[in-house]
């Protein structure tokens, strides 16, 4: 069912654009390379300001013979955008269990290793957590997080604030955080 929500979450956004910057599905949550290209397309196109569902931009951006040809017939099965947050719902919950099922054998590489007991729980803590929040309804998406922020703020700020504030050091979140201040700022 995972693959099915990710391609009707896909065609959602090319019928409704605006889907794609409320989705807290990620590029990394999609199981098939195919649909991680198309929905990091998706991104550069929201990010430059055009339509993330924009056929003709996203066969541009793609150039990949292949994923065009999946992309196009994505398109031809798409019925509605009306059920897109449970899509979304859907795909993060086994990306979520993609990613514990990793935890687990990351865990038990630690066991044989000899790793301590205690090392081993707050490893472990720390990474449920994680995936926990990441399946959680209430959670906003860094965008909505970042906005609900920029609007709290008087007096200027640059992004290296924003990085301290919400605890992004890698290069992925720093570049979501940068498209979501452009979004903003095209607002």
């Amino acid at each position: 069912m995972s693959r099915e929500a990710e391609q009707a979450l896909l065609g959602a956004i090319l019928l409704k654009p605006e889907i794609f910057r409320r989705t807290r599905v990620v590029e990394d949550d999609f199981s098939d390379p195919r649909d991680r290209r198309i929905f990091k397309a998706m991104g550069q196109l929201d990010a430059e300001g055009w339509p993330a569902g924009d056929m003709a931009l996203l066969a541009e951006t793609l150039k990949d013979k292949e994923t065009i040809i999946y992309l196009n017939s994505l398109a031809d099965q798409v019925g509605t955008a009306a059920s897109w947050e449970h899509y979304d719902q859907l795909v993060r919950e086994a990306s979520v269990k993609r990613q514990f099922g990793d935890l687990a054998r990351r865990i038990g590489q630690q066991v044989k290793n000899g790793a301590a007991a205690a090392e081993l729980i707050s490893f472990s803590m720390e990474e449920i957590r994680a995936l926990n929040e990441k399946l959680g309804g209430g959670k906003k998406s860094l965008h909505e997080q970042i906005k609900d922020w920029v609007d709290g703020c008087s007096g200027k700020f640059n992004t290296q604030d924003i990085y301290r504030f919400f605890s992004l050091n890698d290069t992925a979140m720093k570049k979501g955080a940068l498209m979501a201040l452009g979004r903003l700022e095209k607002d």
